[in-house]
């Protein structure tokens, strides 16, 4: 994996000396370029997850780059939904957006209650129709005459 061995957050310059490395390895060469965007996104993503806050300026430290370049892939990261936060332009603060938990389980929990509650009003009535007698099923005969109909009009 080359993660692990190449990329050191505070040395970059051995994951580009690695990255020329893959760039002979004729199986590898197409990939690299992809392989290098793959690895830098997770690294960012990784960098920030454990933080609620964090300046720029510090990431540009850690990973060796600009403050635009950071900004920009950030952004990128954020517009893909890999980083779920927002950008202040202006003080160079990425922070990251506040999510609730618990509303979103109860919304889950309603949306799940809402079609169990559908699937037994459906039931029920079906069973009230069967009890009444009034769910009328051909004869044998003329169901296997439709399905037999059916097959060949779906050829």
């Amino acid at each position: 994996m080359l993660f692990p061995i190449c990329f050191n957050v505070h040395n970059p310059d051995l994951f580009f000396l690695c990255q020329t490395r893959h760039y002979v390895d004729i199986h590898l060469y197409p990939h690299v370029y992809d392989l290098t965007n793959l690895i830098r996104n997770v690294a960012v993503v990784l960098y920030f997850q454990p933080f609620q806050t964090i300046r720029l300026d510090r990431m540009s430290a850690a990973f060796g780059w600009t403050v635009e370049e950071v900004e920009k892939e950030v952004v990128a990261l954020i517009q893909s939904g890999q980083i779920q936060g927002r950008v202040d332009s202006q003080n160079k603060i990425l922070k990251a957006r506040k999510v609730d938990h618990r509303a979103e389980l109860f919304a889950h929990a309603m949306k799940t209650a809402a079609e169990i509650q559908s699937t037994n009003r459906k039931l029920l009535l079906r069973m009230r129709l069967q009890q009444a007698d009034l769910v009328v099923k051909p004869p044998k005969s003329r169901r296997e005459q439709d399905r037999a109909g059916e097959l060949l009009q779906g050829d």
